[in-house]
């Protein structure tokens, strides 16, 4: 049970009960047509506290059916009491989805019907009522450039060009980027994707990247040349069994080493993940914490990196990856590189299983063992999530240690005899 383990940030409690709404999230992405989800807990004048589940869609959904399919995964006492169909999930400025424009939204339900009609059977001048739901369209309209430009022609000259007024700002002697001439354009076909418009570009061989090195000079780089490049990349991406819609991390120390790269998992449909280069690979830091967090993330996706780390082997690899996993803490001081091989095994195997992997409400007796030890990142009842599942008995066993040193002397002893006595009882 401990390889389905999921860490569950976000807690509601309504009345006696805690409820993770990432477990009912969880469900809900694994619904067709839902592309992205909230769970929170409403309060209703009418109802009391409930749950409300935001879903974003792409197409038309029937909520029976989508009800239906939650009561197979998911215990009636923790289901959603609502549900709100909307457009997008509203972001706050650092990219979170925002709970307080989520929790105004209305829900239009039965209780919800039954207090306007109420209100109508005060109306003595309604002979007869009916109050039906029913949802508006909206539709955006199109933006076009006049809006932003309140000058802006259909074709427009230099001289038209010349003529905008435009707010100066602060001179400045530092480069910045350049807004780029008015795209003019004989050619029947315009590029439609990134990989179109980087062979169309190609046409052009005055046309380039200007790369400012840090001692202020520059060097050009020709959309041919670039174009080159890209495809030498590619060879080397297929060479080494990636297809499209494989990811890869970027660890480029130049622009000069990124841009070819970059276009080159473009061109073989690979997507790529840019994480800056560290300051040093040596101590722990927030950049070496991004890339390992990513790393763990996408399954241990290929690096693609610079050349100082170019010369190392697999053994050097290895042992570079461990005294950052003691760095950070994730590993303990002692492991050697075999318990790191193994440790990689099994964690390709558990993140193969939790992907694919969902929830559904367990028959049978569940007997969790529960880590003492555990930092600020996991919560301080793990187990809850599991209650909610359990059909028939549940066992909660405390083991010293954390989730590494649970499983060594003398700890996993306790595990083991444990699991010994339920087997040797097994009828």
């Amino acid at each position: 049970m401990s390889i389905l383990e999921y860490r569950y940030d976000r807690e509601i409690i309504i009345g006696t009960q805690t409820i993770f709404p990432e477990l009912i999230e969880y469900n809900l992405f694994a619904y067709p047509n839902i592309i992205d989800c909230r769970v929170l807990a409403k309060e209703c004048h009418e109802s009391g506290r409930q749950l409300v589940a935001y879903i974003v869609l792409d197409a038309e959904f029937i909520a029976n059916d989508l009800r239906q399919y939650l009561k197979s995964c998911l215990p009636n006492s923790i289901l959603p009491e609502a549900y709100i169909a909307i457009t997008n999930m509203p972001l706050t400025e650092s990219g979170q989805i925002d709970d307080k424009q989520l929790l105004p939204l209305v829900v239009v339900n039965k209780q919800l019907l039954e207090s306007w009609s109420h209100e109508l059977e005060d109306t003595p001048e309604l002979l007869d009522y009916s109050v039906l739901a029913q949802y508006k369209d909206y539709q955006c309209e199109p933006l076009h450039l006049s809006h932003l430009c309140p000058v802006w022609k259909t074709e427009m000259s230099q001289e038209d060009i010349d003529d905008i007024d435009y707010e100066e700002g602060e001179k400045t002697d530092v480069i910045a980027l350049s807004e780029g001439e008015l795209l003019l354009t004989n050619e029947s076909h315009l590029p439609m994707t990134l990989s179109e418009g980087l062979f169309a570009a190609q046409k052009h061989s005055d046309s380039g990247i200007i790369f400012v090195q840090q001692d202020g000079s520059d060097v050009f780089q020709s959309y041919n040349e670039l174009l080159i490049k890209a495809k030498t990349v590619v060879s080397g991406l297929q060479k080494e069994g990636l297809k499209a819609n494989d990811v890869v991390i970027l660890q480029l120390a130049t622009l000069e080493d990124f841009f070819p790269v970059f276009w080159g998992c473009i061109l073989a449909g690979v997507t790529p993940l840019t994480v800056a280069i560290a300051p040093t690979y040596e101590s722990k830091n927030g950049v070496l914490e991004k890339l390992y967090n990513a790393a763990l993330l996408l399954k241990q996706p290929p690096i693609i990196y610079s050349e100082q780390l170019a010369d190392l082997n697999e053994e050097e690899q290895l042992e570079l990856f461990l005294n950052h996993a003691q760095l950070a803490s994730r590993l303990l001081p002692d492991t050697s590189i075999e318990q790191l091989r193994h440790y990689l095994t099994m964690f390709k195997a558990n993140q193969s299983a939790m992907f694919t992997y969902q929830t559904k409400r367990y028959q049978g007796d569940i007997l969790y063992f529960r880590a003492l030890s555990r930092d600020e990142l996991n919560p301080a009842n793990p187990e809850s999530s599991w209650m909610q599942l359990a059909m028939n008995d549940f066992e909660l066993i405390d083991v010293v240690g954390n989730h590494l040193t649970m499983m060594q002397a003398p700890n996993v002893e306790l595990i083991a005899k444990r699991l010994q006595d339920i087997i040797n009882n097994i009828d």
